[in-house]
């Protein structure tokens, strides 16, 4: 081949991959707009599902803030909201589903066995106890869950025993279930359901994980969850937002959680905010193939005006053996 040739064929072959990468690089372009309209669809029915999810059970069950409403105007409301509620829901799963990559684990039941050893008992800004052990048994299916979670007190204060059986189902970063709390601070007795006497509440629950953040609201529905000045019900709610990042060797994880009106349950007046938090955890490396997780939480509730400092391990057995807990 001669020289002119040779020079030529290098110069068609450079303008080739220029070509090529200008492609790839358009390709790159259009994929990162696509995810980004994916994501904004994603906070957009996320958000829309929260908010008829919390109109909805506002008026199925009488809430506080909506109490000048004639009981026939809630009865015609409610098909409506009933159906916003599930367009959200559709919509938030769709946009999920058009991203997602089917996992075959999910086809698989999954079961869990997991154990924390903490050095107080704090939750969503309450002080609920001192040294505990506290149980949790999971089974999956599908993204269907059951699970059955625990606080045994072990230091010799008056603290309650509790016992939580919480149903939920995930779908792309959509969750929803129900929780029953139960401890024995009103009464021993598990089965006993009498309403003002018994101590199980009942809770709603729905979230969305979009990834660098996740949003959950809860609200009591049933059980003792009472105003004592009136004798009303409650409907104590929390809103909870969460942000994990890794910094360092360690994973964090800052928590920052509200109630949105007065509850007795969470010691509230009015709007509050009951929890900032900051949670670190670490696996400690004991032998070769063995690590200890180790977690350390600070939580403060500017609603009382308490500060709590948490630390405990964790040991967790899965289905595919046992490992520390993420």
């Amino acid at each position: 081949m001669s020289t002119q040739n040779r020079v030529k064929t290098d110069t068609a072959s450079n303008y080739l991959r220029v070509k090529d990468t200008e492609v790839v690089i358009k390709i790159r372009e259009l994929q990162r707009i696509h995810q980004m309209n994916v994501s904004v669809r994603r906070i957009l029915h996320a958000t829309f599902f929260l908010f008829s999810f919390s109109l909805y059970l506002c008026q199925w069950y009488e809430s506080p803030i909506i109490t000048n409403k004639a009981t026939e105007e809630r009865m015609n409301m409610k098909p409506l909201l009933l159906a916003l509620l599930l367009t959200g829901s559709t919509g938030s799963t769709q946009a999920q589903n058009e991203m997602s990559v089917p996992q075959t684990t999910k086809q698989q039941v999954t079961c869990s066995l997991k154990a924390d050893l903490v050095s107080s008992y704090a939750w969503r800004g309450l002080d609920l106890g001192h040294v505990a052990v506290q149980p949790e048994l999971a089974v999956g299916w599908r993204g269907l869950s059951l699970t059955a979670w625990g606080s045994v007190p072990l230091s010799s204060h008056n603290d309650q025993r509790e016992i939580d059986l919480t149903l939920s189902y995930e779908t792309g970063g959509l969750s929803f279930g129900i929780v029953d709390y139960w401890d024995d601070g009103n009464d021993k007795r598990y089965f006993y359901y009498k309403k003002d006497d018994t101590g199980h509440c009942f809770e709603a629950f729905v979230g969305y994980d979009f990834g660098p953040l996740s949003a959950s609201w809860q609200t009591f529905f049933a059980g003792n969850d009472y105003q004592a000045a009136s004798g009303k019900r409650s409907y104590s709610s929390y809103l909870e937002l969460q942000v994990p990042f890794r910094l360092a060797t360690c994973q964090w994880e800052a928590v920052a959680g509200l109630v949105p009106w007065r509850s007795d349950y969470y010691k509230t007046n009015g709007f509050s905010v009951t929890c900032l938090s900051l949670r670190a955890a670490k696996d400690i490396q004991i032998t070769r193939s063995f690590s200890l997780p180790l977690f350390a939480q600070l939580m403060a509730n500017p609603a009382s005006q308490h500060l709590y400092f948490v630390a405990g391990i964790s040991l967790e057995i899965s289905t595919g053996g046992l490992r520390p807990n993420e």
